[in-house]
């Protein structure tokens, strides 16, 4: 019992305990679980089973409290959101569009007959709930939902669904929709927001539904979260089909920045800018089949010196030519150390690329995106668990291999 009371927030009914916020089962069954496995992972846990279990496809979004007896499970639903053909009820609150999961472009006429059947439907089961959609497109192209729902009034966010072409967005872009979907569930029980996403999109949703789950303290580690999301999806491998690049390791770091910020009283650290002076590169990854690679780097995000321009561009691209670009092996060079010398700062892409004997083809060989706010020493370290690379490339970098980053002050 004392470490059931730890979990306590309000005073439970008698031989009742409250474990978690707003996670809710039928008030038809009774559900054995044990305790210690709904402490751990109540919210998927609980989740699942309402999915499982429930005759009605919905998301039960009105309880505050989940009370639990010492050896059954025993949880209410006051009242229903319910979900339509075409939507994922997931966690409590939202719902994501399955069209989020297709791989395959749509045909206008399908695609503008399938938004107005979701909406409708949606509407027309929930007449007492309040929604908002929350979009991921492509920037500078044309916003097909909000085009085709703008004559039902239907209010619409937009976020970019890349950052530089990594599936992340900006500190800035994650505040924003974090701040604005949390205000958005506390105006009332009765509030839901469904999420769209453009072909492709699947990756950075993913992740921004991670960081809301930390944000709103329904998850307290990175990786669980991320893992959450995507155990909605209807494939296993949906991730690795819609990126090349496994990108855990960069959104596991964008996660902890926000866990970090979740800790403070100012959630936007103040932007650092700093000069990348150079990358030193430990034990040689294989990409020529002999042992070694050819090496150029390429740098994304804000230019430090346009202070009101804040459009990422490309800051920093290795010449192509002798002596910058040069062959490495790991018989040979244990150690390599690359000038860079490039103002930087906020979200930083920094990409490491193979160049081809030929002079013109290129690989990436791994990438990793940072903030240059939550950097509090001169060097960042990565080893091959904490950059992004291709899916079935790990095994071309030595288990030793390690990536330094070296900055200094940017004096602007």
């Amino acid at each position: 019992m004392a470490l059931l009371r730890k979990f306590l927030y309000n005073k439970p009914h008698d031989g009742l305990v409250h474990v978690f916020e707003r996670i809710y089962v039928t008030d038809y069954e009774l559900v054995e679980l044990y305790i210690s496995s709904v402490i751990i992972g109540c919210a998927e846990a609980l989740v699942k089973l309402l999915k499982k279990k429930s005759k009605q496809n919905c998301l039960a979004v009105v309880s505050d409290t989940l009370e639990i007896d010492t050896v059954k499970v025993k949880i209410r639903v006051k009242h229903h959101v319910h979900t339509t053909q075409y939507l994922l009820g997931v966690f409590n609150m939202f719902a994501i569009f399955d069209s989020c999961f297709r791989l395959e472009p749509w045909d206008q006429k399908a695609y503008k007959a399938y938004v107005r059947n979701v909406t409708s439907q949606f509407q027309e089961t929930n007449p007492d709930s309040s929604f908002m959609i929350f979009n991921f497109w492509e920037a500078d192209t044309a916003n097909k939902i909000k085009d085709h729902l703008s004559k039902y009034y239907i209010t619409t966010m937009d976020y970019p669904k890349h950052y530089e072409g990594c599936p992340l967005l900006s500190m800035e872009a994650i505040y924003h929709f974090l701040r604005s979907s949390d205000s958005w569930l506390s105006l009332g029980q009765q509030n839901v927001f469904l999420i769209h996403c453009e072909l492709g999109g699947w990756p950075v949703l993913a992740f921004m539904l991670a960081a809301l789950l930390l944000y709103r303290k329904h998850c307290t580690d990175e990786n669980r979260a991320l893992e959450m999301v995507h155990e909605q999806a209807p494939k296993s491998d949906l991730l690795s089909k819609m990126s090349p690049l496994d990108p855990s390791a960069s959104q596991s770091r964008y996660l902890q920045y926000v866990l970090k910020r979740n800790a403070e009283e100012r959630w936007l650290p103040t932007d650092k800018a700093l000069k990348l002076d150079c990358v030193m590169i430990r034990m040689i990854p294989d990409f020529d089949g002999k042992g070694g690679c050819r090496p150029i780097f390429r740098i994304y995000g804000r230019d430090p010196l346009l202070h009101l321009e804040k459009t990422p561009k490309l800051l920093f691209s290795t010449p192509k030519r002798r002596p910058n670009v040069q062959s490495y092996n790991q018989e040979e060079n244990e150690l390599v150390k690359i000038n860079i010398n490039c103002n930087i700062q906020s979200d930083i892409v920094l990409e490491c690329i193979n160049l081809d004997a030929d002079m013109v083809k290129e690989t990436i060989m791994y990438r990793v995106m940072f903030n240059t706010a939550f950097i509090n020493s001169h060097m960042l370290i990565f080893n091959r668990d904490e950059i992004d690379v291709y899916w079935d490339k790990k095994n071309q970098f030595p288990k030793d291999f390690h990536a330094a980053v070296l900055l200094s002050s940017c004096f602007q």
